[in-house]
C-alpha cells in the first residue's frame, strides 16, 4: 500500500457525495479527503516548526515557508488587509527591511525619535537639549524647557559686553575687570520667563550699563558694581512692552 504524500496546502477537506464512486489509488475519490487532511496537517507542522526556530531568533524570515520580508508575495498575504497589517503584525521587523514597504527609517543621530507627525507618517524628532522635557504642542511631541529645579547658567569671568541667552537661567560674572555692558539678551523668551544675574568685581568697582531691552522697576538700573560684594538682580520679561523688567532695588552681599 502507497503511503500519502503531504503537499504544503491549507486545503479545503472535500466531502464524498452518495453518488460517488469511491476509487482509490492516486486521484482516486476515495483518497481525496485523506489527501486533503493530510495536506493541512503538514502545512500546520511547517508553520509551528517556524514557529519554534523564530521565537529563538526573534526573526520573521525564520517562520519557515512564509514570504519574505518585503516582497510582493508578503504583502499581498491574505491573512493581512494591507501590506501595512502585516508589518504592524510581525514585531521583528528591522529598520533596514522597512523600505520595501513604503516606510523610510527617519532616524540620522543617536538621540533622535520617530514620532506620528502632522501627516500621519513617521517622522525624525531631533534629541532634545540637556534638561529638556518631552511635552505636547498642538497635538504633536516636542522638547520644551524643563521646570527642573538645575538652573542653566552662562559663566563669565570678566569681558566688555556680556550678552545673555534666553536658554539660561543665571547670568554669572565672577571678577568683572572692566566696565561692564550687560546687552541685550538673544533667543526667544517665553512672557513671565525670568534671568538672574549675579556678578562681582575683581575688588575694585567696575561701571554698568544695559542694552535698550531693559528697564528698571522699583528704581533706575544699577551704573556700578559695589567693590569686592556679590550683587544679584532679576530681569523677567514682559511681551506686553518687549522689554526685561529688572526688579530693583538690587541685592548686595552685606
Amino acid at each position: 500500500m502507497t503511503i500519502l504524500t503531504p503537499a504544503n496546502s491549507f486545503d479545503d477537506v472535500t466531502q464524498l457525495d452518495t453518488t460517488t464512486i469511491a476509487i482509490g489509488g492516486a486521484g482516486g475519490a476515495a483518497n481525496t479527503p485523506l489527501q486533503n487532511l493530510c495536506n493541512r496537517t503538514y502545512y500546520l507542522k511547517l508553520r509551528l516548526d517556524g514557529l519554534g526556530k523564530a521565537a529563538t531568533t526573534n526573526n520573521y524570515n525564520d517562520l519557515a515557508n512564509l514570504p519574505a520580508l518585503g516582497s510582493a508575495a508578503y504583502q499581498n498575504t491574505a491573512s493581512f488587509a494591507s501590506a501595512s497589517d502585516g508589518v504592524l503584525a510581525r514585531s521583528a521587523v528591522q529598520p533596514s527591511q522597512l523600505s520595501g514597504y513604503g516606510i523610510v527609517n527617519p532616524i540620522t543621530t543617536a538621540g533622535d525619535m520617530i514620532i506620528g507627525g502632522s501627516t500621519g507618517l513617521q517622522q525624525r524628532l531631533p534629541a532634545g537639549t540637556n534638561t529638556y522635557v518631552l511635552t505636547m504642542v498642538g497635538g504633536y511631541p516636542a522638547w520644551a524647557a524643563s521646570g527642573a529645579s538645575i538652573p542653566n547658567v552662562q559663566t563669565i569671568t570678566s569681558a566688555a559686553t556680556v550678552t545673555p541667552t534666553y536658554s539660561n537661567d543665571v547670568v554669572e560674572i565672577t571678577a568683572q575687570s572692566a566696565g561692564l555692558t550687560i546687552a541685550n539678551p538673544t533667543g526667544t523668551p517665553n512672557n513671565g520667563q525670568a534671568i538672574l544675574f549675579r556678578l562681582k568685581d575683581n575688588g575694585t568697582a567696575q561701571t554698568i550699563a544695559f542694552g535698550t531691552a531693559f528697564i528698571g522697576i522699583g528704581g533706575a538700573l544699577p551704573t556700578t558694581t559695589t567693590a569686592g560684594k556679590w550683587e544679584y538682580f532679576t530681569g523677567i520679561y514682559s511681551s506686553a512692552d518687549s522689554k526685561i523688567h529688572i526688579i530693583l532695588p538690587a541685592a548686595v552681599q552685606s
